[in-house]
């Protein structure tokens, strides 16, 4: 069961009152870095499109592109309806925002079951600012949000082994952003081989997830104009998005892997300290490999040949999961005295 105190506080320095001034100037950081600073307008046209998408959804006329995006348009709606804003751009953009700061406290309960307290604080400021990571953070994208609720399925299942719940939540994170729906079923396929001996969980996670795709999309799927006006969008979008795979070229430093952390230097070091950290983490018995693996290498393979692998934006949710590993490679590497 996850409980107050795997959230709270994030620093353990064996003073009480130290310790929840830290966490909450930490906190007051994260979330002024993610609200203050939403930006007024557009950064591309894909921005631009999620949001007329939120006022009329049309994915024939790539409001937005195909399949749609449901439940981030969802969103964007709800939080216009609550009238926190009336504008569907910064709607998106404050949804974008809360979303990482959510995703940010969800990687600390992960990180904190491997690290301790004070080392996923520190893991947790530092992926805040990876500049790739904080500069979508306040954009109306769907890679922000969906990565934010991804984090908070896998803080879930690493504390509770919740299926039901957690795979309901990694349903949510492709509903917000399909074109990484592959990923997130091999993720919980992963979790459901844990669990197999109970047909009964399987079958309401399977239920929930299926409930939750069905109600997310079939509204708008009429809205669209039908299930064959869509499917013909989806179907002409997809041919057209398969023929550009690959003109963009492959030259390592324009991947959007190495832009969003910096350059070359920053993003090989963050590389092979992630690889480290990933070892040592399976041979101290904290995580499995093997799954790990299969998930972490399947996670790179779409980025790098499913979609635009120069856009910085759609390697979010990579940053952010290689954070604890990376910090986790450089203490073994200290611990081993191979850097000092």
């Amino acid at each position: 069961m996850l409980t107050v105190t795997e959230l709270w506080p994030f620093f353990e320095t064996g003073q009480r009152r130290a310790d929840q001034l830290l966490s909450a100037a930490m906190l007051a950081v994260l979330a002024v870095s993610r609200l203050a600073f939403l930006p007024r307008g557009p950064w591309e046209q894909d921005e631009a499109l999620l949001a007329c998408g939120v006022m009329d959804f049309d994915p024939a006329h790539h409001m937005p592109h195909p399949p749609g995006f449901p439940l981030w348009i969802w969103l964007g709606r709800l939080v216009m309806r609550l009238g926190v804003v009336g504008e569907p751009l910064l709607a998106l953009q404050l949804a974008s925002a809360a979303l990482s700061l959510l995703g940010l406290w969800a990687l600390f309960v992960v990180t904190n079951r491997w690290l301790g307290r004070n080392l996923a604080a520190m893991t947790v400021l530092a992926a805040a600012f990876i500049p790739g990571v904080w500069f979508h953070a306040s954009r109306g994208f769907s890679e922000t949000p969906s990565a934010g609720v991804f984090l908070v399925a896998l803080a879930l299942w690493s504390v509770t082994r919740n299926l039901v719940a957690s795979s309901l939540l990694v349903t949510a994170a492709a509903l917000i952003r399909p074109p990484l729906a592959p990923f997130f079923a091999v993720v919980v396929l992963l979790w459901a081989w844990e669990v197999r001996a109970n047909p009964k969980i399987l079958g309401k996670a399977a239920l929930w997830s299926g409930l939750l795709v069905v109600l997310s999309l079939g509204p708008l799927i009429l809205e669209a104009g039908g299930w064959e006006f869509y499917w013909w969008a989806f179907q002409t979008h997809g041919q057209y998005h398969v023929a550009l795979l690959g003109t963009e070229g492959f030259s390592f430093p324009h991947v959007g892997w190495v832009r969003g952390l910096g350059g070359l230097v920053p993003a090989v070091f963050v590389g092979l300290l992630s690889v480290v950290g990933g070892l040592w983490l399976g041979m101290q018995g904290k995580v499995k490999l093997a799954p790990n693996l299969l998930a972490g290498g399947f996670l790179i393979y779409l980025l790098l040949f499913t979609h635009n692998r120069t856009y910085p934006r759609y390697w979010v949710l990579a940053w952010l999961l290689c954070a604890p590993l990376a910090v986790a490679g450089l203490r073994a590497l200290l611990r081993a005295n191979v850097l000092v």
